[in-house]
């Protein structure tokens, strides 16, 4: 029998994604603390109960994400998150920023920055921004001019330079 896959445009319902929840619940890494997560080595495992096609480049840039943002861990709560914006790329910068702040203080700091743009540059290609410095991203970003930038800030910016690219 054939295996049949979700359509990537189309929204996943609350209903396909307790499945995939319930699927990864199943798995022999997973680990009931704090909400229940996976390693990221499961990731083909999730990608299959996710009903998604993807090749290994797209394997290895989902375990990149969770290495780097949840180290090397998949909570469910977070993966829950994903599936709910994964058909739409606007929806993926806000988490992409959030789960960036690796700190938690709201603020993008040089490592965080380098992290975006890995993660972001591999889902889009022609966010070709990879040469972009830190102090460069600090100048554009900080609207407020206080020298930071937060979370809002940082979102807008990637949004802007996305667009741009189109």
């Amino acid at each position: 029998m054939a295996k049949v896959y979700k359509d990537p445009s189309q929204k996943y319902s609350d209903a396909e994604i307790r499945e995939v929840c319930e699927g990864c619940r199943l798995l022999p890494t997973y680990n009931p603390e704090n909400g229940g997560s996976v390693s990221s080595a499961e990731m083909p495992r999730i990608i299959e109960l996710m009903r998604v096609d993807a090749n290994p480049m797209e394997l290895e840039y989902y375990e990149t994400f969770w290495e780097i943002y949840f180290d090397g861990r998949v909570p469910l709560k977070e993966l829950d998150k994903l599936i709910r914006v994964v058909h739409d790329k606007s929806g993926l910068v806000p988490l992409m920023v959030e789960a960036a702040d690796k700190d938690g203080d709201g603020f993008i700091s040089k490592l965080e920055f380098a992290n975006i743009l890995k993660i972001v540059t591999f889902h889009d290609p022609k966010m070709t921004v990879m040469d972009v410095k830190y102090e460069v991203f600090v100048k554009e970003a900080d609207t407020n001019k206080d020298g930071k930038v937060c979370l809002e800030e940082c979102r807008v910016w990637i949004e802007n330079k996305l667009k741009s690219k189109n």
